[in-house]
């Protein structure tokens, strides 16, 4: 009898030490399994990140790209538009003088400048819309 319980005893032993290692594999089955996850994590982040960057580099050749002809345009407003106008405003003075009195000439001259210098601004906040990096912000945002 006592070999037979010396052997179920034995056997007992290593069935025992057979669940363990299941459950050691498992265990590690499992962090093997946590970890990728983590690191697919990480790097789907991290490529997010990346494009991120990207855009915002993209985003910051657009505001470049949209500053320069903003100022290109100022230029060119004052260059040589400024001057046809100056010139359009003189004839049309001396138009008008022979027809109304000089203050009316003078008070309608102004209103029509006035009116395209602000139809201009308003052109001016729209190209100053696209300057920025608004999408950029967005995508942190998120």
């Amino acid at each position: 009898m006592n070999q037979a319980n010396a052997e179920s005893a034995t056997t007992g032993h290593q069935s025992g030490g057979a669940d363990t290692n299941k459950t050691d594999l498992n265990n590690e089955a499992s962090f093997r399994a946590s970890y990728e996850s983590i690191d697919a994590f990480v790097k789907s982040k991290l490529q997010r990140y990346e494009a991120l960057a990207q855009l915002a580099g993209e985003e910051a050749k657009l505001s470049f790209n949209a500053l320069l002809v903003a100022m290109l345009g100022g230029i060119m407003l004052i260059g040589v538009v400024g001057m046809f106008w100056f010139l359009l405003n003189v004839l049309a003075g001396i138009a008008l003088h022979y027809i109304m009195q000089p203050l009316l000439v003078v008070i309608v001259l102004l209103a029509v400048n006035a009116l395209c210098g602000f139809g201009l601004l308003r052109y001016l906040r729209k190209v100053r819309g696209l300057i920025g990096f608004s999408k950029s912000f967005a995508r942190i945002k998120e």
